[in-house]
């Protein structure tokens, strides 16, 4: 048995899309050369919200996902910090949600906005039959075979009846691992034998161009060590709870959590927590933290609060 994915660009409809889970990172190379494309940059982005990157997250998200936690959150910032405000978002994907956010707080007349995720770029193989996408850490994440698209983070995306995927996959996992060579080899014509693409949405490469305030780096939750300091740190969808192999353990979160204390400062704010479409809406429970010394107090609460709530207090307690 074998699964076909999306690796064509006649493909790429929304009648389609529904039936393919992978979608062939290769194709933004075909999108690159196409900018007449109708909806091309729909489309680049239902590629990079389709790949799966190796720490078993993508880049899914929505526009307006966090419009009202947003205006209730605004209100608190703005009259909290009116001297300055710098602010960190920690697992921004492709950066839509820290646009609106940095929208809504522009007004501020000291206003710096980090946007940051573990990933920021990809690399994508030009080869005829066999393409890699690759992250920038020069893990590959992808293969697509033929009509074969082959994620390789990880077995549990692979149904094991899939006889040819799961062997693609298990030959990718044992012999293909390292895949830096292919960033940084150069081809007979003097190119990169891979191309490099932005994960990030267009309006959000656009802003961090024009605008000083704003920039987007790559950032690890876990290694939050810089000299930076913040007034308000966001990380919203990023410190789950390990729940059916995604997530992470509560010892993971804690120490996550020690390293964005360490990087606000006294009286600084942070928000964790999760949302999930519900109708045509969001349904966000959400923790508004204030740092105080060594301690981060409970301040407030969005709908049922964060369900690590409990786990940063008993950690700080502990202090």
């Amino acid at each position: 048995m074998l699964k076909l994915g999306i690796t064509k660009l006649d493909q790429l409809t929304s009648a389609s899309l529904p039936r393919h889970r992978q979608v062939s990172g290769a194709l933004l190379l075909a999108l690159e050369e196409r900018e007449d494309l109708p909806r091309r940059d729909e489309l680049r982005q239902e590629i990079i919200r389709r790949l799966v990157l190796k720490n078993k997250t993508g880049k899914t998200t929505w526009e307006g996902r966090f419009a009202d936690l947003d205006t209730w959150l605004c209100e608190r910032l703005l009259k909290a910090y009116p001297e300055q405000l710098r602010v960190l978002d920690i697992g921004a994907s492709d950066g839509t949600t820290s646009l609106e956010l940095f929208g809504k707080l522009s007004a501020h007349g000291n206003l710096t906005y980090l946007s940051s995720d573990l990933n920021r770029d990809i690399w994508v193989s030009a080869g005829s039959l066999w393409q890699d996408v690759i992250d920038d850490d020069g893990k590959l994440i992808q293969t697509t075979l033929g009509p074969l698209v082959v994620p390789i983070t990880d077995g549990v995306h692979i149904n094991p009846l899939l006889l040819l995927n799961r062997a693609v996959f298990l030959y990718c996992n044992a012999f293909r691992k390292d895949m830096r060579h292919r960033i940084a080899e150069t081809d007979p014509n003097g190119g990169k034998s891979a191309a490099r693409f932005s994960l990030l949405a267009p309006k959000v490469q656009d802003l961090a161009a024009t605008d000083s305030r704003f920039r987007f780096e790559k950032l690890d939750a876990f290694e939050i060590d810089g000299p930076e300091r913040f007034e308000f740190v966001r990380a919203m969808n990023v410190l789950n709870l390990d729940k059916d192999g995604f997530g992470f353990s509560q010892s993971q979160i804690a120490r996550a959590v020690a390293g964005i204390k360490a990087a606000l400062v006294e009286e600084g704010r942070l928000l964790v927590g999760r949302s999930r479409p519900v109708g045509d809406g969001f349904e966000h429970n959400a923790s508004l933290f204030l740092r105080s010394g060594t301690r981060l107090v409970r301040e407030q609460r969005f709908g049922d609060g964060s369900e690590i709530e409990d786990l940063i207090l008993s950690i700080d307690s502990a202090d």
